[in-house]
C-alpha cells in the first residue's frame, strides 16, 4: 500500500511538472503553477506574486521586495492582495513559511468574506534562483490538516521547478521581443536575410525576404528553380555566372537584379553575403537581400533631370548661336 501512495505521489508530481514546464509565458507559468499547487495541496485559494517591471531576474538583489511585488495569477480574483508581512521570513532563510492563525484572517478575501470566516493556515514558498524572484502564496481553511509535510515537501518541487522555468520564460521572452525588432528592422530597412546551401541548392529565409523576393513563406526550403522564377530572364544569365565565380573562389558576393512577381510587377534587388559551412557540413552562402527599387526611382530620376538641364543648356546655346 505504501509503496502504491509514493507511486501515486510520483505520478502526480510528474504531472505537475508537465504542466508547469511547458508554458513559455510568465503568466501561463504563474496560472499553471497556481492551479496544479491548489488541485494537489488542498488550498482554497492561493496567488503568485513576481518582482514587477521586469526584474525578476536580473539578479542585482539578494532578497524579493514584497511592496514591489505584481500579482501575475491569483485565486480567486483580487487585484488589491498585499503580502503579509511575516511571510517575509520565508524569504530570509529561503525556506517554506507555514502559519496558523485566526486572527488576521485571509488575505486573499473581501473583508465582508473575513468576518465569516473561520480560521485559517498560510503556506508560503519562495520562488528561488540566484535570488528569490517571487512567491507562492496559499490559504487553507484551518479545520483541515491541508498543508501536512509532505504537502509543504511537494509544493516545495513545485516552486523550484517553476523557478527555472521562470528563467526559461524570461529568455524566451528575450528572444522573441529581439525577434520582433529583427523583423520590425528589416520590414524598414527593405531587406531580408538568407542562407543558401550550394550543395543542395536549397535556401532558407527571413518573411521579409520571402516578400521581397515574392516567394510562398509557407515553402520551407526554398527550391533553387522557385528562386530562378522570380529572377528577371534579362537577368538570370549573369546573376548565376557572378554566384558560380562567387563559389568557386568562395569571395564575398554581391549583385545587383531584377526580380519579377507573378502580377508582372519588376523590382529592384541587391544580394550580398559570404560563404561559411553551415550545419550539415556544407558550404552556404549567408546574406542580405535588399530591395532598391526606390533608389534605383530616384537615381533615374536624378539621371533624367541632368539629361533635360543638359538638353535645356545645348538648346540655348545653339540658340545664342
Amino acid at each position: 500500500m505504501q509503496l502504491e501512495n509514493e507511486a501515486h505521489d510520483l505520478e502526480r508530481i510528474a504531472k505537475a511538472f508537465r504542466l508547469i514546464s511547458k508554458e513559455i509565458s510568465y503568466g501561463g507559468l504563474a496560472n499553471a503553477l497556481l492551479g496544479v499547487a491548489i488541485e494537489n495541496s488542498g488550498a482554497a485559494r492561493g496567488t503568485v506574486l513576481l518582482s514587477e517591471g521586469g526584474e525578476l531576474l536580473a539578479k542585482a538583489n539578494a532578497s524579493f521586495p514584497p511592496e514591489k511585488a505584481q500579482i501575475i495569477a491569483t485565486h480567486p480574483p483580487h487585484s488589491e492582495f498585499r503580502l503579509p508581512a511575516d511571510c517575509s521570513e520565508s524569504f530570509d532563510v529561503r525556506e517554506p513559511f507555514v502559519r496558523h492563525d485566526r486572527r488576521r484572517g485571509s488575505a486573499l478575501l473581501a473583508q465582508t468574506a473575513r468576518s465569516a470566516e473561520g480560521d485559517i493556515t498560510v503556506l508560503c514558498l519562495p520562488l528561488i534562483q540566484d535570488q528569490t524572484i517571487g512567491v507562492l502564496y496559499l490559504e487553507a481553511e484551518r479545520d483541515r490538516e491541508t498543508f501536512t509535510a509532505g504537502c509543504v515537501s511537494m509544493m516545495s518541487l513545485l516552486a523550484s521547478q517553476a523557478a527555472v522555468s521562470f528563467e526559461s520564460a524570461q529568455l524566451f521572452e528575450a528572444l522573441r521581443e529581439t525577434t520582433m525588432w529583427m523583423v520590425k528592422g528589416q520590414q524598414i530597412g527593405r531587406m531580408g536575410s538568407f542562407r543558401w546551401n550550394t550543395c543542395t541548392l536549397l535556401s532558407r529565409g527571413s518573411r521579409e525576404c520571402d516578400r521581397i523576393l515574392g516567394l510562398d513563406p509557407d515553402v520551407n526550403p526554398v527550391p533553387f528553380q522557385a528562386f530562378r522564377d522570380r529572377v528577371l530572364p534579362d537577368d538570370l544569365r549573369a546573376l548565376e555566372h557572378a554566384l558560380a565565380e562567387a563559389v568557386s573562389t568562395q569571395s564575398p558576393f554581391s549583385h545587383p537584379y531584377r526580380v519579377v512577381y507573378e502580377d508582372g510587377a519588376t523590382f529592384h534587388v541587391i544580394a550580398v553575403g559570404q560563404f561559411d559551412v553551415g550545419p550539415s557540413g556544407d558550404v552556404e552562402l549567408e546574406g542580405i537581400i535588399t530591395d532598391i527599387t526606390e533608389q534605383k526611382a530616384a537615381e533615374q530620376a536624378l539621371t533624367d533631370a541632368r539629361a533635360k538641364r543638359a538638353a535645356s543648356v545645348r538648346r540655348a546655346l545653339h540658340d545664342e548661336g
